[in-house]
């Protein structure tokens, strides 16, 4: 048994992995590079040749870093079965066709040459989707695999392979134990090997209450009769912070003010999740009452009457990074007002617009427009959907037969702290993937 890791090494993007048995090779995760122009090269550089022969793919969660290669893949005529859980195949499906929407909504000097895919492709992808139940076993003919609740985002996964040799789990994006919307992991613990994320395998989440941080911001707003502007991501983040807004509107009344979520994949995303309250920690009814204090943009008329609404609202958008979506729209006219607030909600990755606002940019560049920041920028601690250092370490001593822990989706400086810890905590060996260079597990 062989793994070369082909994405989501020193980096939390572009998650692909290679696991090669004696008679295939399988690919786990399938996700696109995302970030500044240098990261978004690395998309057209994927090392395409080592994927012409896999048997499978197999898909953690719907996250663009996770399944967002898929139709770059097909379109290079690439074409194999995909399994995921039925509801990760529903968030694929809406996924794509917005990366689409957003391909074709480029202008030329935006593009990144050779980075590529058409409606054709996304047909493909979605005709070659193979739905597994959580706990169900898939065999092939030289594994078995299965696909865990990691709490992440809804039909989120770790993926199980058994082979005569190994047990190997690929732990997918790892969820919080106490996420108040996700349904809690429950990852098998009898693997030998772990593929394991490391986003925030350098730190403790800070026990200071979400619903404290967001009351604080929402006053202020209120004061200065601001717009409270929350980047997120349209899979699982929005929703919970439309669930926290939520929270805080039922034990603080007073505070109530307009809410709009203008983001055409998270009004999608949400209406799923408003579905499939049986795989939250929400009933139906507590999810009504969440979408009962917020105006779902739908159609043209509504972003007309957002337009002419005066301060204070709080408005939702997408992407969560600020990297491109509705947000870029209001992004620049937000920035310039010093009495009004960007409340960032969750990781940022290196060269994007998000993480150059956290470090305190002064001027930042809103596609080809420069624009002075004075609005305050502000980070809405607690609300990660990854687990960090304590749980990810309370999962793996768990693993009384692991021998290897493979660490990867993290940025350098914190794969090297993990892998520190790790060695400290507990006697396995420790590997931080790295791009192209195979990792031999016989």
């Amino acid at each position: 048994m062989k793994i070369l890791p082909l994405g989501a090494t020193q980096t939390v993007t572009g998650s692909k992995t290679l696991l090669q048995l004696h008679d295939h090779s399988y690919l786990i995760d399938c996700g696109l590079f995302q970030g500044g122009e240098r990261l978004q090269k690395k998309n057209v550089s994927v090392n395409t040749k080592a994927l012409r022969h896999i048997h499978a793919i197999f898909i953690t969660h719907a996250h663009l870093d996770h399944a967002g290669y898929l139709p770059y893949l097909f379109h290079h005529g690439i074409i194999k079965p995909i399994y995921c859980t039925p509801l990760t195949a529903e968030l694929i499906k809406i996924m794509l066709d917005d990366s689409l929407s957003i391909l074709e909504s480029q202008t030329e000097k935006e593009k990144i040459e050779g980075l590529y895919f058409e409606q054709k492709d996304i047909d493909l992808v979605n005709a070659n989707i193979k739905t597994v139940s959580y706990n169900e076993k898939i065999s092939f003919s030289d594994c078995q695999v299965s696909f865990h609740p990691n709490g992440h985002i809804l039909g989120a996964a770790s993926v199980r392979i058994q082979s005569n040799e190994n047990v190997v789990l690929f732990s997918g994006d790892v969820g919080r134990q106490d996420d108040p919307l996700h349904m809690t992991p429950d990852i098998p613990l009898d693997a030998q090997t772990v593929q394991l994320e490391a986003t925030y395998g350098d730190r403790i989440h800070s026990q200071a209450s979400s619903l404290a941080l967001l009351r604080e911001e929402v006053e202020e707003i209120i004061q200065k009769k601001g717009v409270l502007l929350i980047p997120a991501f349209a899979i699982g983040r929005t929703q919970m912070i439309l669930r926290l807004i939520w929270e805080l509107f039922e034990s603080d009344p007073h505070l109530q003010l307009p809410v709009f979520l203008d983001s055409p994949m998270g009004v999608k995303v949400t209406d799923l999740y408003a579905k499939n309250c049986s795989e939250l920690k929400l009933t139906s009814k507590e999810f009504d009452d969440v979408l009962s204090c917020v105006k779902l943009v739908r159609f043209g008329k509504d972003v007309k009457k957002l337009k002419k609404m005066m301060p204070p609202f709080i408005l939702v958008s997408s992407s969560g990074m600020l990297g491109g979506g509705k947000i870029m729209n209001y992004l620049p006219e937000v920035l310039v007002r010093d009495y009004n607030t960007v409340l960032l909600t969750g990781f940022q990755a290196e060269e994007t617009l998000g993480r150059q606002l956290l470090e305190g940019a002064k001027t930042i560049k809103v596609g080809k427009q420069k624009v002075d920041v004075r609005a305050r920028i502000k980070l809405l601690e607690g609300l990660s959907a990854h687990a960090d250092r304590h749980e990810l370490i309370g999962l793996v001593k768990r693993m009384d037969q692991l021998k290897t822990i493979i660490l990867n989706h993290g940025e350098s400086e914190v794969l090297e702290h993990f892998k520190n810890v790790l060695e400290d905590s507990i006697n396995v060996n420790v590997i931080i993937a790295k791009a192209n260079e195979l990792i031999d597990l016989s």
